[in-house]
């Protein structure tokens, strides 16, 4: 199952981080290749929208930040501070919550490296909805690509595909 390699991995070698190199071409690189694009692939199906976008460029900003946030940092530590281990002097009835991120991968979190994230993604966008075209196209009748939903669509994105996959829209 895509994404708990990345989480075995990181159990094995005792490192929250995994090293992941890029070529001077923009590729990636090295024994984590795989488990890089695999990760990027779960966050860009889990953010990425299916309705009411035809192509990785209809896909708004924010949602690309997301994909690089859930790359680039693994965990979110909630540090709770509560008032009442201060002496009667300082106390108040409030708690204060601090926010640690610990990093995934063992990468610069820089412009360039985020535009060869997005590059991935993109592809793999692609491929994914190139993969829900040829469901699609596999059978004949609405009733038929129903009953065919894909396992990791939810009804009403599958439903919205078949139709927009039969409109004229999508045929140009």
């Amino acid at each position: 199952m895509k994404g708990l390699a990345a989480s075995n991995k990181r159990s094995k070698f005792g490192s929250q981080k995994l090293k992941i190199k890029f070529s001077r071409l923009g590729g990636h690189a090295g024994e984590n290749t795989r488990t890089f694009t695999d990760e990027i692939v779960v966050f860009t199906r889990k953010r990425a929208p299916l309705i009411g976008v035809r192509t990785w460029r209809d896909v708004h900003q924010d949602v690309k930040d997301s994909i690089i946030y859930d790359i680039m940092v693994s965990f979110r530590f909630v540090l709770i501070a509560y008032t009442f281990f201060l002496p009667n002097f300082l106390r108040s009835d409030l708690a204060f919550m601090f926010y640690v991120d610990q990093n995934k991968w063992d990468i610069e979190n820089n412009v360039e490296n985020k535009k060869k994230i997005w590059t991935i993604a993109n592809e793999r966008y692609k491929g994914w909805r190139s993969s829900l075209s040829a469901t699609y196209k596999a059978y004949t009748t609405y009733d038929e690509r129903m009953i065919n939903k894909p396992e990791d669509l939810d009804i009403v994105e599958w439903h919205y595909l078949v139709l927009y996959f039969g409109s004229e829209e999508f045929q140009v």
